[in-house]
């Protein structure tokens, strides 16, 4: 969790018969808090720009407007963010400034208290608010894949609700679902099965998978490896099964770089095997269309009647 500082510096100005003002509130942004407004007028009818520094010697244009106000939400920790407003008809001069940072106390404060009460096992509605308010904030940015090895390794995980997520949005599931028998029969693993497919079978198309490019090619289209999403054996596999059992239809059930390597598959079998994509979000190859691909349907396969 991040924990943020702050501090307030204003310095009101004034140029000549030129006069304008520029404040921020709450400053400093308090623990909890995700904005900043500024807000700023002058008297000078050409207008005014406010901008931002961090470091000395630059300046980033944040409005141009005479008054106005602004939401900011990108102020870090441990920075110092100076806002100064200039009147357009004296743009080289600073009119007003305030500087803005986050604070730091009352987050050390807050932590400590709310540390204290887990271990004592106040576990109530206000934390689990607290935690619903503050998780979120990692599920869904890319710090993500930084904290979840040390959730994982305090003996437990965190996952997005999202419609790609294996797990699902109860909020979203009937209730007939509880109140019915499920009709899903065991699987069976078949190891000797597979074995033998891996060994004597799926030699066989070495030759086609060794073509296939490491990386992005001129066509969008094209399925290449190291892709991050559908990659490795599992791409190869089932490249290979398409190839080696050539089924007259294939119906995948949510698309991306695995319809791409479903498609190849399906050309070198002299498309006699046809591509059906279930995908209710399809990124742009997939509405374009690419060898190998029959059709696409795009809905969630839930709404689609099996009928």
């Amino acid at each position: 969790m991040m924990v943020f500082a702050s501090k307030k510096v204003s310095k009101p100005g004034r140029t000549g018969a030129i006069q304008g003002k520029i404040t921020a509130i709450p400053n400093p942004i308090p623990f909890g808090e995700d904005c900043v407004v500024i807000s700023w007028a002058t008297n000078d009818q050409a207008g005014a720009e406010v901008r931002v520094s961090t470091s000395p010697g630059h300046e980033q244009l944040v409005s141009r407007a005479q008054s106005g106000s602004t939401k900011i939400s990108w102020i870090a920790h441990s920075t110092v963010y100076d806002f100064r407003l200039y009147a357009a008809s004296q743009p080289d001069l600073a009119i007003d400034s305030v500087e803005v940072t986050r604070e730091t106390d009352s987050a050390q404060v807050v932590l400590r208290e709310l540390a204290a009460e887990v271990m004592g096992g106040n576990v109530d509605a206000a934390l689990s608010s607290f935690i619903a308010a503050t998780v979120p904030r990692f599920v869904h940015t890319g710090k993500f894949r930084k904290v979840f090895p040390i959730w994982e390794r305090h003996g437990f995980h965190a996952t997005p609700v999202h419609f790609y997520q294996p797990i699902p949005d109860t909020q979203t599931l009937p209730e007939t679902l509880w109140n019915q028998p499920s009709k899903l029969v065991g699987i069976e693993m078949n190891d000797s099965v597979q074995l033998d497919l891996l060994r004597k079978h799926f030699p066989k198309f070495r030759d086609d998978y060794e073509q296939f490019p490491t990386k992005p090619t001129r066509e969008g289209s094209r399925f290449h490896l190291n892709n991050g999403l559908f990659d490795g054996m599992d791409a190869l596999v089932a490249y290979c099964m398409v190839r080696h059992f050539q089924p007259r239809l294939i119906i995948e059930v949510g698309s991306g770089f695995s319809s791409l390597i479903l498609g190849e598959a399906a050309v070198k079998n002299n498309n006699n095997s046809a591509l059906v994509c279930i995908e209710p979000f399809p990124v742009d190859f997939l509405q374009q269309g690419f060898p190998g691909l029959h059709s696409l349907i795009k809905k969630k396969i839930e709404d689609i009647d099996l009928e």
